[in-house]
């Protein structure tokens, strides 16, 4: 899609709107105070700021189904505030085609400066949130797909991603770009998730679902960088480190995607401990190295890294969730994903912005490492379809 100039100006000035606003709030006080005159904290501004940049990157999940319940009624009012940049959406947030419309309509709907990016996992297969016996079309998992040929797959991407524009979502986190290269890797392997071991076969096939996609306007993520397909566990549980397994090719496919039209607009950072890729032993999601030095520097990627779930037990027990944010962001990543479901917080998004914000202002993040996430994302969802509601 396109903005005129005045609304792509609006989109860029939106942190020092709502700094705007905050100022505005205190010269009222200078009119009511009973005590004498409050003399207004430039700080106070340039803290606005920072918090409306940071509501960008947070993608956040939540149960419910209908922003009449309190959890999504919660998310839509923080949409509309601009304290969150967009939601994860997971199988118990989707009943049917309509209700799912209502959902995303409303979310939409909140209000706020931005928009938000409504995500999910809809690769087919054992990953898909809009599933058949909902009454949505549904898709065959990856190693099926890889059993056809690219043409027929752009096909069935392309129906699947005018289905998702039609129910309101942005963004689809897919394709898996990991190699199958343990056929007992619980979470790639045993799932079908993997297109297969060869990495030209691999990427040949995500670059038709990132076609796909994008032709009807919903931006893609490739995954699990920097490759999941040899560990053998399962990061939802605890920490994968395939150090004595993963191999170098398992980055061709993501290098491919990164740099072969059409390029994967968006590529998810995994919790893999890798030597090479991890700060000590620390996960990729959660690496300056990985981040920056290799994903964003060395291999010149342009566009949108974002965290896997920074909920999954690999990193939320380790480090806990304000410092996992803290980390995530320190790293490099433009967007931070948590599902918030394992012990869901009401105060979550409250939290980690007041831990986001103290670290810039203490110097574990550099303010303009935010500022240049906050630029990326608002390209981002300036290039989505006028059908997603973006507009």
């Amino acid at each position: 899609m396109h903005f005129a100039g005045r609304e792509r100006l609006l989109w860029l000035a939106a942190p020092w709107l709502a700094a705007t606003a905050v100022l505005a709030s205190m010269v009222l006080a200078l009119l009511v105070a009973p005590h004498g005159p409050i003399v207004p904290d430039p700080e106070s501004a340039a803290r606005a700021q920072l918090r409306a940049m940071i509501g960008q990157m947070l993608v956040i999940g939540f149960p419910g189904t209908s922003v009449q319940e309190e959890w999504p009624a919660r998310i839509a009012k923080m949409i509309g505030q601009g304290e969150i940049g967009g939601v994860l959406l997971l199988g118990d947030n989707i009943e049917s085609p309509e209700q799912l419309r209502e959902l995303t309509a409303a979310l939409r709907g909140a209000g706020g400066m931005f928009p938000p990016l409504i995500a999910v996992d809809q690769e087919g297969g054992a990953v898909q949130r809009l599933s058949p016996y909902k009454g949505f079309l549904g898709l065959p998992a990856a190693k099926t797909v890889a059993g056809t040929d690219v043409e027929t797959a752009y096909a069935l991407y392309a129906e699947q991603a005018r289905q998702l524009v039609a129910e309101g979502i942005t963004v689809n986190f897919g394709p898996v770009a990991d190699l199958d290269l343990n056929p007992d890797n619980p979470i790639i392997g045993r799932l079908a998730r993997s297109y297969g071991e060869r990495p030209e076969v691999v990427a040949s096939f995500g670059r038709a679902f990132v076609a796909a996609h994008r032709e009807a306007g919903v931006l893609t993520a490739a995954k699990h960088f920097p490759g999941h397909g040899s560990g053998d566990s399962d990061p939802h549980d605890r920490a994968v480190n395939p150090a004595t397994r993963w191999q170098k090719q398992e980055l061709a496919p993501f290098r491919s995607l990164m740099e072969e039209e059409p390029r994967v607009p968006m590529v998810m950072v995994g919790h893999l401990i890798i030597e090479g890729f991890s700060d000590g032993d620390a996960p990729t999601s959660l690496s300056r190295r990985a981040v920056t030095d290799v994903l964003r520097e060395e291999l010149a990627f342009n566009g949108l890294i974002i965290t896997d779930d920074l909920d999954m037990a690999a990193v939320r027990e380790r480090y806990g969730r304000e410092e996992a944010f803290v980390r995530a962001a320190a790293a490099g990543n433009d967007l931070l994903l948590s599902a918030n479901r394992a012990a869901p917080d009401q105060d979550l998004v409250e939290k980690v912005t007041r831990a986001l914000v103290g670290a810039v202002e203490d110097g574990r993040i550099n303010r303009e490492q935010i500022e240049a996430s906050y630029r990326r994302i608002a390209a981002a969802k300036r290039s989505l379809s006028p059908r997603s509601g973006l507009q």
